[in-house]
């Protein structure tokens, strides 16, 4: 085994810094403009107002929102306080989303560093920084690292506490039982903030109890059972609505958990089973030579004297059989892998490194390929999908397109306008809770172009008054066009079946955004892959048929 270079040490801060730095490529993505007064993530304007509802400072604890617990949003709220700017305009709501980004962002970049500190001391100096810059640069975490969402976050305190188990745990750490118990409690205190972040995060609670096994006999019980204690006081302090609005939280915890139980409308309909389709997810998330190196480490380790491996073992089972049994298959649900598959692949590559056999060089060719980008993932696609997030969004350019047209030429949107629609008007994409009559007004009253709005999905009626334009995007028909692939045609996709025959009976596709160009998988193939590069279809009218367009229609 080689020994450290000297510049070994300052390694891990290094990760940290050059995973952030890549981070900030993309943190401007999708915010509010003069022209889009709303991000273009879904779930961001829903994370923002719970957030805005904390005051911490003051003592106002309950965002009026328990789909996540309340520690994010706290996180999320201070950075927005701290943050110039901020309110209730356009100005204000980029600037607050802005601030949470850089939240998740240290976050995110918090993994690779997490990662080196778990595996320093446990292999070889290689392996340490390999598994680091694999979670550095996954594609996956770095794209949802610049989301102000839980999920990055989540990753960290999964991974965080996974770490501090090992410090408080296993026989290699030279400490003194007191100090190990220590380390316990703050590895429970790291699985409270990690449920009161998402709580699927409890799974976290494996690592510290794997560990405590390590105590001395007399005590093990004891100090096992707090950190429990410490696990619920961190939880019920971060998400204190679980007792100041138990209904609340109830209600949408239940909502939650029944959500993830039965699916997400037909997103995901016709897809393989969780288990499975997750197992793509962290493909396109890592990259194949990653998964598996990471997954092979895992195996070796297990099958070697590397016990202290078992925590990281534990948190991923348990991680993997929740994700696969649900039918909401999101690739964010995978990411707390992520960082537990850096580990099994540093171990294995620092082990290697150590044989320096022929097959221990090709294992690190191998995780040196996977993660400069070869054959895909690592770092080539992270800095493809930046390089989307940094130019004109597919929903942007398809709005100035059709804002550069003569006036009066109707265009049809066969769906209620959201965050996937062309950019319009400022509030044609407001999410839902926004009045009707406030997300479409501007719009219907556009002369440049004329805006025709369906009265259902997939309604077909407005193409009889000849629209010039049809457009809709891969959000609205993924799932439908998935069934309609496989020769399904029943109730789920039937409005979509009609609306298509009728559509292409008079029209004719013009022209997609973004034009052509290489994108790395998945950027528009998995759902919230597809947040930063979805495309958006045009259909043209054909000239010879149908009536000629009106200019006194209306939708």
């Amino acid at each position: 085994m080689s020994e450290a270079p000297s510049w070994f040490r300052w390694c891990g801060p290094s990760l940290f810094a050059i995973a952030f730095l890549i981070r900030l490529l993309g943190i401007g993505w999708g915010l509010p403009t003069a022209e889009r007064h709303w991000s273009l993530h879904p779930d961001e304007p829903v994370v923002l107002a719970a957030a805005n509802r904390l005051e911490p400072w003051a003592a106002k604890l309950d965002p009026g929102f328990y789909n996540y617990g309340t520690f994010p949003l706290a996180l999320f709220r201070v950075g927005g306080a701290i943050w110039p700017g901020g309110g209730d305009d356009w100005q204000g709501r980029a600037s607050d989303l802005l601030a949470g980004r850089l939240v998740s962002a240290l976050a995110g970049a918090g993994c690779a560093w997490v990662v080196f500190l778990a595996l320093r001391g446990r292999t070889a100096w290689l392996g340490t920084v390999l598994g680091g810059l694999a979670v550095a640069f996954a594609p996956g975490l770095v794209v949802h690292s610049d989301f102000m969402t839980v999920d990055a976050l989540a990753s960290f305190w999964v991974v965080l506490a996974v770490w501090l188990s090992l410090e408080a745990g296993w026989p290699s750490v030279e400490r003194a039982e007191a100090s190990r118990c220590r380390w316990l409690l703050y590895a429970g205190l790291a699985v409270g903030l990690a449920t009161s972040t998402k709580y699927s995060g409890l799974v976290a609670i494996s690592a510290p109890i794997l560990a405590g096994v390590w105590l001395a006999p007399e005590r093990r019980i004891t100090y096992i059972g707090s950190t429990f204690l410490t696990a619920i006081v961190a939880f019920v302090a971060t998400t204190p609505g679980l007792l100041l609005q138990p209904e609340a939280f109830k209600r949408d915890f239940l909502f939650e958990m029944q959500h993830v139980a039965t699916g997400h409308g037909l997103v995901f309909a016709g897809t393989s089973p969780a288990w499975l389709f997750q197992l793509g997810n962290l493909v396109i998330t890592l990259g194949p030579f990653l998964v598996l190196l990471g997954a092979v480490g895992w195996a070796v380790a297990a099958r070697t004297n590397a016990t202290w491996m078992w925590p990281v073992l534990a948190v991923a089972l348990l991680s993997y059989v929740l994700i696969g049994r649900a039918e909401v298959k999101f690739l964010r649900y995978a990411l707390p892998l992520v960082p537990l598959l850096g580990i099994g692949l540093g171990y294995l590559v620092g082990e290697a490194h150590k044989r320096g056999t022929l097959l221990g060089k090709l294992t690190v060719a191998m995780a040196i390929l996977g993660i400069g980008g070869m054959p895909s993932g690592g770092a080539a696609a992270s800095l493809i999908a930046l390089k989307a997030m940094s130019e004109t969004d597919p929903r942007d350019a398809a709005g100035a397109y059709f804002r550069s047209m003569p006036e009066m030429t109707r265009v049809y949107l066969p769906n209620d306008p959201w965050f996937y629609s062309p950019t319009l008007s400022p509030d044609l994409g407001a999410p839902r809770w926004v009045p009707e009559e406030v997300r479409h007004s501007e719009a219907l009253a556009l002369m440049r172009p004329k805006v025709l709005l369906a009265r259902h999905p997939w309604d077909h009626g407005p193409l009889d008054e000849s629209p010039d334009y049809v457009v809709f995007s891969s959000f609205e028909n993924e799932g439908e066009a998935r069934l309609l692939e496989q020769g399904v045609k029943d109730e789920r996709n039937s409005a979509y079946v009609e609306f298509l025959d009728r559509l292409e009976q008079g029209y004719v596709r013009d022209r997609a955004f973004p034009a052509g160009g290489f994108v790395p998988a998945g950027l528009t193939a998995v759902h919230d892959m597809m947040y930063v590069r979805p495309i958006l279809w045009v259909w043209r009218r054909k000239t010879d048929s149908m009536a000629p367009s009106s200019s006194s229609s209306t939708p």
